[in-house]
């Protein structure tokens, strides 16, 4: 369903294409090995991650946090209550190259994640400019997030 409502939201955007990579790829995935693999398959690109600014609090906990580091970007939005010294703070022994290797994105301070627009949902509350329009029909038509 996640897949579904991916190909829904980037369906009218060119520059945007889906991999089916992490759930095609058998046992466990974890980021470092797609990482390696669109590294491996696109040896003379540069490759972003981009990431909310809450998840860089526990990146550096995360399998392959340096391989991470020294084969993409990190690109981080700012979030509503995290700041970016704090989460680079956590990064330890890894703190100079996260440095060298995080680019922070300005956006508006909006407070959408999936847990927020889950909740909404499960309170049919809108979730109406927070998801493209067929996400939203998508999550209606399939009943999601109606139980937590």
């Amino acid at each position: 369903m996640r897949v579904a409502m991916v190909q829904l939201a980037i369906q009218d955007n060119p520059h945007f294409t889906l991999s089916t990579m992490e759930i095609d790829r058998p046992g466990p995935s974890y980021t470092y090995q797609t990482v390696a693999a669109f590294a491996d398959r696109y040896p003379t690109t540069e490759l972003y991650l981009i990431l909310g600014g809450d998840m860089l609090l526990d990146f550096p906990h995360w399998q392959g946090a340096e391989l991470i580091l020294r084969q993409a970007y990190l690109v981080a939005a700012k979030r509503p209550g995290y700041f970016a010294e704090e989460a680079l703070d956590r990064f330890g022994p890894l703190q100079a190259l996260a440095r060298r290797r995080l680019r922070w994105v300005e956006m508006p301070m909006h407070d959408i994640s999936s847990t927020n627009i889950r909740h909404r949902v499960r309170e049919v509350r809108s979730i109406r400019y927070l998801l493209p329009d067929a996400v939203i029909d998508y999550i209606h038509r399939n009943e999601l997030y109606r139980e937590g």
